[in-house]
């Protein structure tokens, strides 16, 4: 009975058919996120009505390019926006890390980071950034030859981290010459899967805590590892 109920309802959320249901609930767009889905259900949305969609009681979806400078430009060096603090909860990551440090407090780490990031710094990485692209497609080429059919997303994860590494600390990870993630990289994968769990659980305090606690446990020791070993990478 529950299942034809949820599969009823979801349907609904499927068809775009019910945007009633997105401005009164947050449990709508929770589905969504916790099935991967959201995007092709915002797409449906933007086509029926536009550029501003709500889809949630206090969510709005944007897709007009001119809205990225209203929402995350910055006014003398400080964000036009705060960070919305229902996002960047205190259920996700440690309270040391720049995720959460506020605006004024994320000036200083911004301007030390800039420099890295110049259009002049990032030109005199093409030669790195030549070297694994040519690297990740000599083993593309080589894995579809011998097994037919590749997971083309998993090979552009690995070197895409593979290349952030490289960036980053001055080495790779290794995932593109290994054919496999590099265990810090499946514990920020596993991470990502943990962090959307909780942000679905902190929307509906004050039942979060004990939402929190249907997380199985494995997830949540992932999501620890993460915290453990990202500063010991560093």
């Amino acid at each position: 009975m529950l299942k034809a109920l949820y599969d009823i309802y979801f349907h609904r959320l499927s068809a775009f058919k019910g945007p009633k249901l997105f401005a009164a609930s947050d449990v709508p767009l929770a589905i969504l996120q916790l099935r991967g889905i959201t995007q092709y259900l915002l797409r449906k949305a933007h086509e029926k009505y536009g550029d501003v969609v709500r889809i949630g009681p206090n969510t709005l979806s944007f897709i007009a390019p001119s809205a990225w400078n209203d929402i995350y430009g910055y006014q003398n060096s400080i964000v036009a926006l705060p960070k919305d603090p229902q996002f960047y909860n205190e259920m996700m990551p440690p309270k040391e890390t720049m995720t959460l440090a506020s605006d004024r407090d994320a000036v200083p780490i911004r301007r030390a980071m800039n420099t890295a990031f110049s259009h002049k710094a990032l030109l005199e990485q093409e030669p790195m950034l030549q070297i694994h692209i040519q690297r990740s497609m000599s083993r593309i080429i080589k894995e579809s030859y011998e097994n037919g059919t590749i997971d083309i997303r998993k090979w552009f994860m690995f070197s895409i981290f593979d290349i952030n590494s490289d960036f980053a600390f001055g080495e790779d990870m290794g995932s593109v010459a290994a054919g496999a993630f590099h265990e810090w990289v499946q514990f920020i994968i596993d991470f990502f899967y943990a962090a959307t769990l909780l942000h679905q659980c902190h929307k509906f305090a004050p039942l979060n805590r004990l939402l929190a606690l249907c997380i199985p446990r494995s997830v949540r020791d992932r999501q620890r590892r993460h915290h453990e070993t990202s500063p010991q990478r560093v």
